[in-house]
């Protein structure tokens, strides 16, 4: 986040100087992605400088401990602006389950899907540029 936050911000400003005006910050990450885009997501929260900011974070590893009042839990932890997606047996998420993370919630159980999509199973479907079963 530390790497990230100037690197927003210069990009807003230089977009500001073209006439373009930032109003909208959307944030994506995936597992250490994820927790930095949270952490990113919190300085821009406090720094006010954006109309809005949102995310879509994936497999967020949990990284905050929180003190709020639970009348304030809400804003604090973004869940109106944040979705939290992740398997419910993603052992980095589990571990990590005695911090907080940012959003809310959307969980999946990935267990139907083990073995039913493989790597090797994408190497043959082109042949002469289409797709096997294609005409």
């Amino acid at each position: 986040a530390q790497q990230l936050y100037p690197q927003v911000q210069e990009a807003a400003s230089a977009l500001e100087r073209e006439g373009k005006t930032v109003r909208r910050i959307v944030v994506s990450g995936h597992s250490l992605g994820s927790a930095a885009g949270a952490g990113l997501l919190k300085l821009l929260k406090a720094e006010g400088r954006f109309d809005e900011v949102q995310a879509y974070l994936f497999a967020q590893p949990h990284s905050f401990a929180v003190r709020a009042r639970e009348s304030h839990l809400d804003d604090c932890m973004m869940k109106h602006c944040v979705l939290n997606i992740h398997n419910t047996r993603d052992p980095v998420v589990m571990a990590s389950m005695v911090y907080k993370g940012l959003g809310t919630s959307v969980k999946f159980d990935g267990a139907p899907f083990v073995g039913t999509v493989r790597p090797d199973a994408f190497e043959n479907s082109y042949i002469s540029g289409r797709p096997e079963n294609s005409n």
